[in-house]
C-alpha cells in the first residue's frame, strides 16, 4: 500500500504529500479503511491557482438521496450527516515554496476535516452500509471464486468461511460490507463476470418470457409495489401469480402468469419479504385509543373495516384475526408493539433487545456487546430506551465479570480525574492573573474575550479556543467583505480564474444590462413612421 507523509497541524487540519488527483483517491481509500467510513465526492475544482481541489461528504449525508420518510427501497442511509473532508493540492513553484514552508518540504496538500458524524460508526448496521469498492482485493477474490465454478451463494459462503478462519467465528468483519459484501453486490459482480466470460444471459436456468407477455408481467408486478392498501396489494399479488383471473392477467383466454412457474416462484418470494414490513407500516394507521389493555400481555383491538374486536396475546405472539390464527405476524400485533412496545416471539428483529437476543441465541457466550447492535441513526423516541438497554447491559456485565468492569471504571475515572485537574489549573491561573493584572487590563480587551467565548457553540470551537487562547475565534462573519474592482478588470481575466470580486458601480455598463440605453437612429423617414424623435446631428 502506498505510504503517505502526513503532518498534523491541529485535530482538523493536515498537510500531506499528495501531488495528483490519483493520490487524493488513494488517500481517501486508505482513510476509509482505517476509519470504517465511506465518502462521496461532492465537488471537484480545477484552477490555475492550484492543482486540484476535492470536497468529500459522508455517504450518510442527504446528497443525492431522497428523504428518509419518502424512502421505499428498504433501509435508508440518509442521516443528514454534515461531515466533510476538503482536500486541496497547492501549486509547487518558487512563489509557493517561498510563502509556504510545507510546500518546500514536499507537503503541498491541505486536508481539512469537519468530521462530526451524527450517526454511529462501529455498529453492525453502520458497517453493513460500507461500500466494497474501497478495496479491490475483495472483488478480485470473488472473481477467483467465479473462475473456479462457484455461484453467488457458494462464493458468499466460501468467503464467510475464510473470514471466520482468519478473525474468529463471531467477528465484526462478518458485518462489515467492505470485507464481507452483501448478496446484491456479489450478484452484480457475478452478472458482470458472466457477461464478460460467458456472453449474454440465455439458455437453461433463465426465465424465457415471450416478448408479447413481458409488458403484462411488468404491469402485474408494478401493481403490487404501488398498492396503497394491504387489500389492494393482496389482490395484485393473487393476480400476478395467476391465482385469480382478472382483465390484467388474462389475454385471449390465457392466464399469462400460469405459463411461467419460475415467475410465480419469484413473485411469491418477493411477497413474503414485502408483507412483513408492510404490516409494520400499516400499524401506524391504527390509533392508540382503539387498543385496550386487558391484562398483562393481553390486548383488545378494534378492526378497521368491521365492528369486530380481536385479542392479542403478546407472550406467545397470537392474534384472533384470520392471519394471526395461522401464527403469522399481523398488523394488530405490529400496532401493539408500535404503541405499547410489547415484544412478541414472531416480531421481526427491529429493536436492539431483539437483535441482541437473536445474537445471543446464535453465538452463546461469545456474543458481542449490546451497543454493537444499535441502529445506525436511532429515533428520538427510542433514545431513552436504548440508553436504558446499554446501562442495563453494563450492569449485568459488571456483575458477571467484576474484574473487567473495575478496570474499565478505573480507566474512565483516571481520565476524568486528569480532565478535572487541568480544569482546576486553568481556573486557578486565570484567577491569579486577574488578581495581579486586574487594574492594568482594559475593558475593551475583556469585552473582546467575552465576545469570543459567546461564539463557542460546539466542542470543536471550544477546543480551538483553548488551544489558541481564543485568537482563532472570529468575532464577526464578513459575508460581504469582497474587493471592488474596475468593470473592465473582470473582462480581462483569463478563463478559469475566479470572477468573485464585485465591480464598482462606475464606468462602462455591462453588456447584459437590461436597462441599457440605445442610441436613436438618424433616419428621418423611419423615425416619422415609428413616431419617435429623430437623432440630432452635431455637424
Amino acid at each position: 500500500m502506498e505510504t503517505f507523509n502526513i503532518i498534523q497541524i491541529n485535530p482538523y487540519l493536515l498537510r500531506a504529500n499528495l501531488l495528483t488527483e490519483n493520490d487524493i483517491i488513494s488517500y481517501m481509500k486508505y482513510y476509509s479503511q482505517q476509519t470504517q467510513t465511506s465518502w462521496c465526492v461532492l465537488k471537484t475544482f480545477k484552477s490555475n491557482r492550484y492543482v486540484i481541489r476535492k470536497i468529500y461528504v459522508c455517504h450518510h449525508s442527504g446528497v443525492n438521496k431522497v428523504d428518509k420518510a419518502l424512502n421505499r427501497k428498504g433501509k435508508s442511509k440518509n442521516c443528514g450527516c454534515e461531515s466533510k473532508i476538503d482536500i486541496k493540492i497547492k501549486l509547487t513553484n518558487s512563489n509557493t515554496k517561498k510563502k509556504d514552508s510545507y510546500v518546500k518540504d514536499g507537503l503541498p496538500a491541505i486536508v481539512k476535516f469537519e468530521n462530526e458524524h451524527n450517526h454511529s460508526i462501529c455498529t453492525a448496521e453502520a458497517l453493513s452500509f460500507l461500500r466494497p469498492t474501497t478495496d479491490d482485493n475483495v472483488r478480485n477474490q470473488f472473481e477467483e471464486y467465479f473462475n473456479n465454478g462457484l455461484g453467488i451463494s457458494e462464493s458468499s459462503s466460501m468467503h464467510e468461511s475464510k473470514i471466520e478462519l482468519e478473525y474468529g467465528p463471531n467477528c465484526e468483519q462478518l458485518a462489515n460490507a467492505s470485507i464481507n459484501p452483501k448478496y446484491r453486490t456479489v450478484r452484480f459482480w457475478y452478472d458482470r463476470w458472466k457477461q464478460i466470460h460467458l456472453g449474454p444471459a440465455s439458455g437453461v436456468g433463465v426465465i424465457q418470457v415471450h416478448k408479447d407477455d413481458r409488458k403484462t408481467l411488468y404491469l402485474l408486478f408494478r401493481a403490487i409495489s404501488e398498492a396503497s392498501t394491504h387489500e389492494l396489494a393482496m389482490d395484485s399479488f393473487n393476480s400476478a401469480i395467476g391465482l385469480i383471473s382478472t382483465s390484467s392477467n388474462v389475454i385471449n383466454g390465457n392466464n399469462i402468469p400460469l405459463k411461467y412457474p419460475k415467475w410465480i416462484l419469484y413473485v411469491s418470494k418477493y411477497w413474503d419479504r414485502k408483507e412483513i414490513w408492510y404490516q409494520l407500516k400499516k400499524a401506524s394507521n391504527i390509533n392508540k385509543e382503539d387498543i385496550e389493555e386487558l391484562s398483562d400481555n393481553i390486548f383488545k383491538i378494534k378492526s378497521e373495516n368491521q365492528n369486530v374486536y380481536y385479542e392479542i396475546d403478546g407472550s406467545v405472539g397470537f392474534c384472533t384475526c384470520p392471519k394471526g390464527k395461522m401464527g403469522g405476524f399481523c398488523k394488530h400485533q405490529a400496532a401493539v408493539y408500535h404503541h405499547f412496545g410489547q415484544a412478541m416471539p414472531n416480531l421481526p428483529p427491529i429493536s436492539v433487545d431483539a437483535r441482541y437476543s437473536l445474537a445471543k441465541l446464535a453465538f452463546g457466550q461469545n456474543v458481542g456487546p449490546k451497543s454493537f447492535y444499535m441502529p445506525l441513526f436511532p429515533e428520538l423516541s427510542n433514545n431513552h430506551s436504548l440508553n436504558q438497554d446499554i446501562n442495563k447491559e453494563s450492569t449485568i456485565q459488571s456483575s458477571e465479570n467484576p474484574v473487567n468492569s473495575n478496570d474499565i471504571h478505573l480507566a474512565n475515572e483516571t481520565q476524568n480525574e486528569e480532565i478535572d485537574e487541568y480544569e482546576n489549573q486553568i481556573i486557578s491561573l486565570m484567577t491569579d492573573n486577574f488578581k495581579k493584572y486586574n487594574r492594568e487590563t482594559s475593558s475593551a480587551v475583556l469585552q473582546k474575550c467575552i465576545d469570543r467565548l459567546k461564539k463557542v457553540k460546539s466542542s470543536r470551537t471550544w477546543e480551538s479556543f483553548l488551544s489558541t487562547a481564543g485568537s482563532n475565534i472570529t468575532l464577526r462573519h464578513r459575508t460581504r467583505a469582497t474587493i471592488r474592482v474596475q468593470p473592465t478588470t473582470l473582462s480581462r481575466r483569463k478563463p478559469g480564474i475566479t470572477r468573485g470580486s464585485k465591480r464598482l458601480p462606475v464606468g462602462r455598463p455591462l453588456n447584459s444590462d437590461k436597462h441599457k440605453k440605445f442610441k436613436r437612429k438618424r433616419n428621418l423617414g423611419v423615425n416619422v413612421r415609428l413616431n419617435v424623435p429623430n437623432a440630432k446631428s452635431h455637424n
